[in-house]
């Protein structure tokens, strides 16, 4: 559109002037032509042959200046042009970002933490008057549209975005409920959290120590989450990912946080 709003102003009007000077001249030269041939035939005229050639030279000013104008106006489309594909290609970029806006974005700020667990959770170890023995618990970050987009079609299946980010959700949870239990002194543990404790105690492995991890019985027994096959295939794109890490063994699959 600019474009055409272009070659309907004043630039429209200097080509149709230098258009009608052509022409012009065209004529003149054509009547020129016409006297020489008189002239020749008579042997007069030496005076129209002058203006003749400068007639000529004159048109041959004004086709270069044409021809110079022609240029530039094709240099000029020849920007717009690139101009309008930059445009389209960040539109694109937009329209992609705008429709993957996640419903959740985290926090990095530590001014407002409203509800959120304390980040540091005792372990249910044996302790000394002089150590305490604690294990930061950390927050997986949330998986981004890019780093989605870039894993493969055959891991992520027909899981999305949000059902990954939600999962992450849901191992923080677990996580942090589960260091609470193990943060407790046992005298104080009530008969199923004394259960949950004993359960999490024999979880562990020499592969597992001072590390935070869950395993899906976790998940079932400290959330409402299902486990089911969304989650396991969210565990493979956190795994592709760098978010986790598995450790087999004992007949447990052990997901630790990275």
């Amino acid at each position: 559109r600019e474009i055409e709003k272009y070659f309907q102003g004043p630039g429209h009007f200097a080509m149709e002037g230098l258009l009608e000077r052509f022409r012009a001249q065209t004529e003149m030269l054509k009547k020129a032509i016409v006297l020489r041939d008189a002239s020749l035939q008579k042997g007069t005229h030496v005076d129209a042959l002058g203006e003749l050639a400068g007639e000529l030279a004159r048109l041959e000013n004004a086709v270069a200046d044409i021809k110079a104008y022609v240029e530039g106006e094709e240099a000029q489309l020849t920007e717009a042009e690139a101009v309008l594909e930059a445009l389209s290609v960040q539109r694109s970029r937009v329209d992609h970002v705008q429709a993957n806006i996640p419903d959740k974005l985290p926090r990095f700020s530590g001014a407002s933490q409203d509800n959120r667990p304390d980040p540091k959770i005792k372990w249910g170890l044996k302790k000394k008057k002089t150590s305490k023995t604690q294990l930061q618990i950390k927050r997986i970050a949330y998986v981004r549209v890019d780093e989605f987009d870039g894993t493969p079609k055959y891991i992520r299946g027909r899981v999305n975005r949000d059902q990954v980010n939600q999962v992450v959700d849901t191992i923080y949870n677990a996580m942090v409920a589960k260091h609470k239990i193990l943060g407790q002194p046992r005298a104080k543990l009530s008969d199923v959290d004394l259960n949950r404790f004993t359960g999490y105690k024999e979880a562990q492995s020499k592969e597992t120590e001072g590390l935070a991890f869950i395993v899906e019985s976790d998940i079932k027994d400290l959330t409402s989450t299902k486990v089911d096959s969304t989650m396991r295939t969210s565990f493979a794109i956190l795994r592709h990912l760098a978010r986790i890490k598995e450790i087999r063994g004992g007949g447990l699959t052990r997901y630790v946080m990275l």
